[in-house]
């Protein structure tokens, strides 16, 4: 069994149990770059070691958090095949992930309102939903979310995380829901993100012109948005359980390890809550 033969089996399996968008971006991702440089031998002739190096090779320019994505989707590839037999060994069952450091907070709330006024409208309001719902910013999320998510009733947005396969509700303040009012009555779509009357499937080319136009930093992506969204709550003191359950995370502790990091002042207000002994 040689890799590309594996995968197409994978993908059929997991395309037929309902998996999201995040399949079809990582399928792209195996047939450009990775399935041709390894589908030379059969998989159990492929070993960690190698498999590790080419990937951080391949993605040397990327995040440690990429690196350790793509080579868990390998992982995960690889022991489908073995618990359906087609393969003896999976290379990477020894691997475990590198240590992963909090996410540098690249994204400021002045840079991302000089990045909302010079994108198209249709990125505005995406950038707008996103700062108010910290939804993850792809099909895994936004793009997918739908006009009968909204309960205008209790005030809040239903989001389904595909990755995690959960549902979880995300408050809203008034003048926003009255934003999503205002923006559905003009809707051709049931979709809250469209663009020409129909949905769109990725922010990344919009957002990169917008920051480009707005004199922003290349680094900055559409995801760190979320990032903005939980950190700002953090920082203002607002309760690390609310937070990790407005982001959908697994536990506090996730949202704490990877975004609980000090934000510019933090230190100053910290010393200023100490008693005065004289």
């Amino acid at each position: 069994m040689y890799a590309d033969e594996l995968a197409d089996l994978w993908y059929q399996d997991r395309k037929a149990a309902g998996c999201g968008g995040w399949l079809k971006d990582w399928a792209k991702i195996l047939n450009k770059h990775i399935l041709p440089q390894i589908s030379n031998v059969p998989v159990d002739e492929l070993k960690q070691a190698s498999l590790v190096k080419f990937i951080n090779r391949q993605y040397k320019n990327n995040s440690p958090t990429t690196c350790n994505r793509y080579l868990s989707y390998l992982k995960i590839m690889f022991n489908w095949g073995v618990k359906h037999e087609y393969l003896a060994k999976n290379p990477l069952g020894k691997w475990q992930k590198a240590k992963e450091f909090p996410k540098e907070l690249v994204l400021n709330a002045e840079d991302l309102q000089r990045i909302h006024d010079a994108a198209v409208p249709h990125i505005k309001w995406a950038i707008e939903i996103c700062m108010n719902l910290g939804v993850r910013t792809g099909l895994s999320e936004l793009l997918t979310l739908e006009w009968k998510h909204v309960d205008w009733e209790n005030k809040c947005v239903r989001v389904f995380a595909t990755k995690t396969k959960t549902w979880r509700s995300v408050p809203v303040r008034p003048e926003f829901l009255e934003k999503l009012r205002e923006m559905k009555a003009n809707s051709n779509t049931n979709f809250l993100v469209e663009y020409n009357g129909k949905p769109i499937k990725s922010l990344r080319k919009g957002f990169r012109t917008a920051c480009r136009r707005a004199g922003i930093n290349d680094d900055i992506i559409s995801y760190d948005i979320r990032h903005l969204f939980c950190s700002s709550m953090l920082s203002q003191r607002a309760s690390p359980n609310a937070v990790s359950r407005l982001m959908g995370h697994a536990s506090t502790k996730m949202t704490l390890d990877r975004y609980g990091h000090v934000m510019p002042g933090d230190e100053e207000r910290a010393v200023e809550l100490l008693p005065v002994i004289e």
